[in-house]
């Protein structure tokens, strides 16, 4: 995951425990607005949120999420195997990924011909074993 989506994250959990405060939603007529201080006169508080004691992770902590993110991106730059076995080129995969679809295509089509005998178990049975074949 890229640091730019953790950076803010990070930011917010390194701000004091001063700054947080008692949050007021305040309604006048039309409008609404939310701040840190009561409602003015004339103004009608529709909803208040209590300020919550925060405590800053400990240094131990955030080396840690650095290290858990430092390798997520090692793993996620390491080329990536092709196949199952990683000894066939992409073509071949290609070409297997196509066979594969081909087969269950087909498996499909000849159960939708036998209408009610296609729905037997054993017919089923068959015609997922040659799929499975060729998807090898």
């Amino acid at each position: 995951m890229p640091a730019s989506k953790w950076l803010p994250a990070l930011l917010l959990l390194a701000l004091p425990a001063a700054a947080a405060a008692q949050v007021y939603k305040c309604m006048d007529g039309g409008g609404t607005s939310y701040q840190s201080s009561p409602c003015a006169v004339g103004q009608v508080t529709a909803q208040a949120w209590p300020a919550i004691e925060y405590t800053p992770p400990a240094a131990a902590d955030l080396e840690r999420l650095r290290m858990i993110q430092q390798a997520a991106a090692r793993r996620a730059a390491k080329p990536r195997a092709t196949t199952r076995r990683g000894t066939a080129s992409r073509a071949v995969a290609a070409s297997s990924i196509g066979a594969c679809a081909a087969a269950r295509d087909k498996r499909d089509r000849e159960l939708d011909a036998m209408g009610k005998a296609g729905r037997k178990i054993e017919v089923r049975r068959a015609a997922d074993r040659q799929v499975a074949a060729a998807c090898r």
